[in-house]
This record gives C-alpha cells, sequence and structure tokens, in this order.
C-alpha cells in the first residue's frame, strides 16, 4: 500500500540523515555487477560514491547504462539528490 511504502521511504530517510554519507556499500543491496564497479573504482560508502564527477562515472567503461541507472536510483532512494549520478535518473524521476 502507499502509506506502507511513504512510511518505508521515510524511516530510510531518517536512518540515513542520521547517519549521513558513511554507509558502506555493503549494507546496500547493490548487485554484484555495479557493487563490484564502485569497488574497483575505490568507493567504500555512499560519500564516495556521491563524490564522483560525472565525468569519473562516464570514464569507467565497465559502467553500463543499466548499472548507472541501479547507482542513481539507489542514492535518490537515499536522499542523495542533485548529484552526479541524477542524469542517469530515467525522466519522470527528475
Amino acid at each position: 500500500e502507499e502509506s506502507d511504502i511513504l512510511t518505508e521511504i521515510a524511516q530510510k530517510e531518517k536512518e540515513y540523515n542520521e547517519r549521513g554519507f558513511n554507509i558502506p556499500l555493503e549494507e546496500l543491496d547493490f548487485t554484484v555487477r555495479a557493487f563490484n564497479n564502485l569497488k574497483k573504482i575505490g568507493c567504500d560508502t555512499v560519500a564516495d560514491i556521491v563524490d564522483l564527477s560525472e565525468e569519473k562515472i562516464l570514464s569507467v567503461n565497465s559502467l553500463g547504462v543499466k548499472t548507472r541507472i541501479e547507482i542513481a536510483q539507489k542514492l535518490d532512494t537515499l536522499g542523495a539528490y542533485n548529484t552526479a549520478w541524477s542524469i542517469f535518473l530515467p525522466k519522470e524521476k527528475k
């Protein structure tokens, strides 16, 4: 139900705000491909992902379109808005 979803989102945002960007990648349910690619470029926490520039993101050849979208959507659900990843969000989410 929509209210359950909104409650869950609010709870995740509260937890995220309390911990800031220090959430380890291991605590996020990324696909193996996304997780491995982020680790390969030196990302250990949400802060590391958020700090990446658009140029750096685009320079990682092994990060495909679907993986970029997945990461962008995960950051969006965590409340990390207006990052370099935002360009990869589906149009209706911008």
